[in-house]
């Protein structure tokens, strides 16, 4: 079964296209719509390292390169693209924030960006400005929209139960085939299969069903008892992630809500004010 499986992943959407020729046919570009009276918006130029900006440059030079930005110096839209490390590793990736362009454009819907929208996500590097025309990430609902998109794309693959290994060899063949009808590219590295356990979003799946993280589980243990409602409402929040699996949680919950809610209450300067409490 091994040998199949990786035959599959040799021909399939993992490793036969390359991002020059990805796609995403049968998808519709999402259109942002600005706000009534919202004026562009157009940040300031923000110095990075050295290491920073080189980083920068060559992955917006890749992009370019790809046709999945163009340079646009002349747009009156833009906020700044920001570097961030990835976790446990030296790598960065680039992030924009689209806070201000969020909050003066109406949620999209879809993977190609619409042409009429693109300026609106339009990011500035020490290097220049730079429009794209495709979705990034960052931007009203995109997330939510990309993964309803993947559902509509796998269809009634999603939830689909195997029994026996000729089974589940089908299931990744028709998956990859679906991918790689529409143009999708997944990336080897983050591909998980033929396991019996998985960890996935906090939650332990295996053959005795799906169970809590012990990792996060002690985490929230080791949490110091929280003395200010900032730290009082992180507390709830993490707690009630688990909530589904902790009997009577909301009874027992009830008492720091509502001091939470005691703390928070009156005006937004109020609840800022209230954080340091």
């Amino acid at each position: 079964m091994m040998f199949q499986v990786k035959q599959l992943l040799v021909s399939g959407a993992v490793c036969k296209r390359t991002p020059a020729i990805l796609r995403f046919r049968r998808t519709t570009p999402p259109q942002l719509r600005q706000k009534k009276n919202a004026a562009p918006y157009r940040c300031k130029l923000r110095q990075n390292s050295p290491e920073k900006s080189e980083i920068l440059e060559a992955f917006n030079k890749k992009l370019v390169e790809l046709g999945w930005v163009y340079e646009n110096r002349e747009s009156l839209w833009c906020c700044p693209a920001l570097p961030v490390k990835k976790p446990s590793t030296n790598d960065y990736r680039r992030t924009m924030d689209y806070r201000p362009a969020n909050a003066l454009t109406e949620p999209i819907a879809g993977l190609p960006l619409h042409e009429s929208c693109r300026e609106y996500l339009s990011y500035m590097t020490d290097k220049g400005v730079f429009t794209p025309i495709r979705v990034p990430h960052g931007s009203n609902d995109a997330a939510l929209h990309f993964q309803s998109t993947v559902g509509m794309v796998l269809g009634d693959l999603v939830g689909k139960c195997v029994i026996t290994a000729d089974q589940l060899v089908e299931s990744i063949d028709a998956i990859l085939q679906k991918l790689d009808e529409h143009g999708f590219i997944l990336n080897p590295k983050k591909c998980s299969l033929l396991l019996t356990e998985v960890r996935w979003c906090g939650r332990i799946i295996n053959k005795d069903g799906i169970g809590h993280d012990p990792i996060r589980i002690q985490a929230l243990r080791e949490m110091s008892p929280p003395t200010t409602a900032a730290e009082l409402q992180r507390f709830i929040c993490a707690s009630s992630w688990m909530s589904a699996g902790l009997v009577d949680y909301s009874r027992v919950a009830r008492p720091l809500q509502e001091r939470l809610d005691i703390a928070l209450a009156g005006t937004k300067k109020a609840k800022r004010a209230a954080t340091g409490i």
